[in-house]
């Protein structure tokens, strides 16, 4: 199978809200529904919720009192590069990313500065749309490539596994949503 780089020069801005994406209100209530029992496993002091749409959804069922969510656009807590994260090595304890690899020109490297502020045994969250699925296929129509969430990068649930495998990341769950 023929993969795209990862990297791209074009720059997509990713959704500052989820009613700019087509069902966005009710995408989020799912999302949040079956991620609720793994934030309840989270522990530490720090979470980090990358990019607007992961500031936006509820996160209260995890013990983890500070959250910060993150973005280079207004409507979050820090305004900042999340391709350069201005923390400390290993200070976060988990990391949310609603969607945060597929609006990033360079999930690599978003990848890479998650694990340096990362903690040993932390927790990083990733919420990925599937380039297989109906919705994947329907990104492929050019009419469609300029409008959210079809203007975004779709990669595989394997290729983003392979990512976190290289940076010693163990998988130790993974769940398909929404058919």
């Amino acid at each position: 199978m023929f993969y795209k780089p990862a990297f791209s020069n074009h720059r997509v801005l990713a959704p500052g809200s989820w009613q700019e994406l087509a069902q966005g209100q009710w995408l989020k209530e799912q999302m949040e529904q079956a991620i609720a029992p793994w934030l309840a496993r989270t522990f530490g002091y720090h979470m980090l919720k990358i990019g607007s749409l992961s500031h936006q959804m509820d996160t209260q069922s995890s013990s983890i009192k500070h959250q910060v969510g993150i973005a280079p656009q207004l409507g979050v807590d820090l305004i900042a590069d999340i391709s350069r994260l201005p923390f400390q090595d290993s200070t976060i304890d988990t990391c949310l990313l609603a969607l945060s690899l597929n609006y990033h020109h360079n999930p690599h490297q978003l990848l890479r500065e998650l694990n340096r502020v990362t903690v040993a045994g932390g927790h990083m969250i990733i919420i990925g749309m599937n380039p297989v699925s109906p919705l994947g296929l329907v990104s492929l129509s050019p009419q469609l490539s300029h409008k959210y969430p079809f203007n975004g990068r779709f990669f595989t649930q394997s290729r983003v596994k392979d990512w976190l495998a290289v940076l010693g990341f163990k998988i130790v769950a993974e769940q398909k949503l929404i058919y």
